[in-house]
């Protein structure tokens, strides 16, 4: 049976994908995996990710006629300013995370069953930051659900709801939201756009070349790294971040020279590091003039920065997945944080509380002595500043190499 739907709201996803006739097929979760047909892995995206408590686990189960993708969780405390919490399961419609026109469809096709409140579905494009969503009902038995994209509305209802259309799609998901300590359950069999054409085709997206490309990568052994010279730039008490604990809190910076290869900056915690999901971000001063570049966005917001060095990763099938990259300051300004390079690299070190990247030396300027503060938190938001007020000062030509 089919049901049409109402709004309201979400969070964030990813997808794209094989063609049926007049299909977009996101998954339909056959070769028993994590992956969506487009490339890009499945991901919870909670309320954990920004200082709240909600938590889940995302797994593909068999079961007679196959498998589906199935998500069990618990609506935690919702973040500082937040109404609600919310917990739910995204993919991309795109091996490199970027958007699609999908003007040639009508909405969202699925099959799914659970149970939870306050479940949507929808999607976010490349250009905006808001979620389009509608709120979609689901029992224990399966249930076939159709969701036209007239009546997707904003997550934060405006007039921009008036503006929207399908012209910039670039992540599909479902989410629940609702009050703390809610128990939630969602399988999904099988999730597609479709469309009244069987002629119906995606079409890239004018918004997608701004966009940073999504990678899959492997992190960095953090035994290969203990052999490097290093030299402490910075240390602060612990308690300073912006969250409470809840996500990773900066009690130090380090930084070392892998030969010529790489400068690799380590930032050691007072927390153990996240599972599945974390954000480092190195911002850099380099034209030697301070008040120049563009103002860093958390809470040492007095510093200008040149370049950004970002790692923003999710754990994925096998790999993790996100942007890693360096970018000048415009570039990260419309959004492109790889713009100069996509060959940045991240470690976690679980044994001595650590999260690393390791920068080119080939991409960075070519002037040994670098401004920097360095900040750890989430893919969506920083929670901790070093220094928080201020700059560290580093020196290339400075340290002893291995």
């Amino acid at each position: 049976m089919k049901r049409k739907i109402c709004w309201i709201a979400a969070l964030l996803g990813l997808a794209a994908g094989h063609l049926q006739a007049g299909e977009f097929l996101i998954d339909d979760f056959v070769d028993g995996n994590l992956e969506a047909q487009p490339g890009l892995s499945w991901v919870v995206i909670a309320d954990d990710a920004i200082g709240g408590g909600s938590q889940a686990e995302l797994a593909v189960v068999p079961r007679a006629s196959g498998h589906t993708l199935k998500l069990v969780g618990k609506l935690g405390q919702p973040p500082k300013g937040f109404p609600v919490s919310f917990l739910g399961l995204w993919t991309a419609v795109d091996d490199e995370g970027r958007s699609f026109d999908l003007s040639a469809f009508q909405g969202i096709r699925m099959r799914a069953r659970g149970q939870g409140g306050g479940l949507t579905v929808g999607v976010r494009g490349s250009a905006s930051p808001m979620n389009y969503v509608a709120a979609v009902e689901i029992g224990p038995e399966w249930t076939e659900l159709e969701v036209p994209f007239s009546k997707l509305r904003g997550q934060i209802p405006s007039a921009s709801d008036d503006g929207w259309t399908p012209e910039d799609i670039a992540w599909v998901g479902l989410s629940f939201q609702g009050a703390p300590e809610a128990e939630v359950r969602l399988e999904l069999d099988r999730i597609a756009f479709y469309a009244e054409s069987k002629a119906a085709k995606p079409t890239p997206s004018p918004a997608r070349s701004a966009t940073s490309a999504v990678v899959k990568t492997k992190l960095v052994e953090p035994d290969s790294l203990r052999r490097l010279a290093w030299k402490s730039l910075a240390q602060e008490e612990a308690g300073d971040d912006l969250r409470g604990g809840s996500l990773p809190d900066a009690r130090a910076v380090d930084w070392a020279l892998d030969g010529e290869e790489r400068l690799w900056i380590r930032v050691r915690l007072a927390n153990a590091p996240p599972q599945n999901a974390f954000g480092v971000n190195v911002a850099l001063e380099t034209s030697g003039d301070p008040d120049d570049g563009m103002p860093w966005w958390g809470s040492n917001s007095s510093f200008r920065f040149d370049h950004l060095v970002t790692a923003y990763l999710s754990r994925g099938d096998g790999y993790w997945q996100g942007v890693c990259g360096l970018s000048g300051f415009a570039q990260v300004q419309q959004g492109n944080m790889t713009a100069e390079s996509s060959a940045v690299v991240a470690s976690v070190d679980r044994e001595h509380p650590a999260l690393l990247v390791g920068i080119p030396r080939a991409d960075l300027p070519k002037n040994d002595s670098l401004r920097l503060i360095v900040t750890v938190g989430s893919a969506m938001v920083n929670n901790d500043d070093i220094p928080n007020q201020g700059s560290l000062q580093l020196d290339l030509a400075a340290v002893s190499k291995p």
